[in-house]
């Protein structure tokens, strides 16, 4: 049997499949439905198999359909790979595109900016989004590295690697005004103002927690994804933040923050993450390789 595969026809069987509708698929492919059925049915007839069965009024693929999908994901991966290793080409220097979790500390990214200049001729370009979205880009090839506040929500190793690094210890800090509490005991911080990281966050849970397990009726004044916003906060004397110590280093040491107690129950992990890819991005592979935090 000899094919011409129309790859027009292999997205339109990919996105139903996605969408789980033929109408949601013409939607978001900008199509007619009649337009969306008519691409099916001619891969079909191609393809000289069926790739769907219909059951009460819902399709499903069946066992050809299943793996033709598998090839379908793999062939347009691909596609979006060779698209962004071109990319990477065009400005002569190596070029990197960084996805950072709304929630990483930012002077982290800067000390990962420096160890990219310091080793390559590159250009940076960081965005930053939520843990789904980064690790989705990363997945798709429009990101090149990841930075994470968690393990990615795409734990298969054939389509990404992923390490842990950094594990950083939790402290309790704030502005001078709250200096008093320095070195006091845990129960001090009972009905203080606290800034805290928004209920999307793994800290957020395990501060809960551990609030709940020592009997400590916190003040909540604030909850913040971003933790240069929740920075400024204390700056300027709202509340009590509790974050990771690496995060504040340059703030102490100017005196614009105060670690009043560490917490060793608690930490945070920050982890890097990348796509498998045919062609690698050279500053994500030495990265995964060499860099810590």
């Amino acid at each position: 049997m000899n094919i011409d595969l129309n790859y027009n026809q292999l997205l339109c069987f990919k996105t139903i499949v996605e969408m789980e509708s033929v109408t949601k698929a013409a939607e978001k492919l900008r199509i007619g439905t009649p337009a969306a059925s008519m691409q099916l049915k001619q891969l079909e007839e191609k393809l000289q198999k069926k790739l769907f069965v219909r059951k009460n009024k819902q399709l499903f693929l069946t066992d050809t359909g299943r793996l033709v999908y598998e090839y379908s994901k793999q062939i347009f991966n691909l596609g979006s790979e060779l698209l962004g290793t071109l990319n990477d080409q065009v400005y002569g220097d190596v070029k990197i595109q960084i996805g950072v979790q709304d929630s990483v500390a930012k002077n982290l990214i800067s000390k990962l900016s420096t160890y990219i200049y310091d080793h390559f001729d590159a250009m940076i370009s960081i965005y930053n989004g939520s843990l789904e979205e980064m690790t989705l880009g990363v997945a798709s090839h429009r990101l090149d590295l990841a930075i994470l506040n968690n393990p990615p929500i795409i734990n298969d190793k054939t389509m990404m690697l992923s390490k842990r690094a950094l594990k950083s210890n939790i402290v309790f800090a704030a502005s001078k005004e709250y200096l008093h509490l320095k070195g006091k005991p845990l129960s001090s911080f009972s009905g203080k103002p606290f800034v805290l990281p928004t209920t999307q966050s793994v800290l957020r849970h395990k501060l809960e927690h551990y609030f709940e397990q020592n009997k400590i009726r916190y003040h909540l004044v604030g909850e913040v994804q971003d933790t240069m916003v929740q920075k400024n906060m204390a700056i300027s004397g709202n509340g009590i933040i509790p974050i990771m110590e690496e995060a504040i280093v340059n703030y102490v040491k100017s005196d614009q923050l105060h670690i009043l107690k560490k917490v060793p129950e608690l930490t945070e992990e920050i982890w890097l993450v990348t796509g498998r890819r045919k062609i690698d991005n050279p500053i994500a592979n030495q990265i995964m390789k060499n860099f810590d935090f």
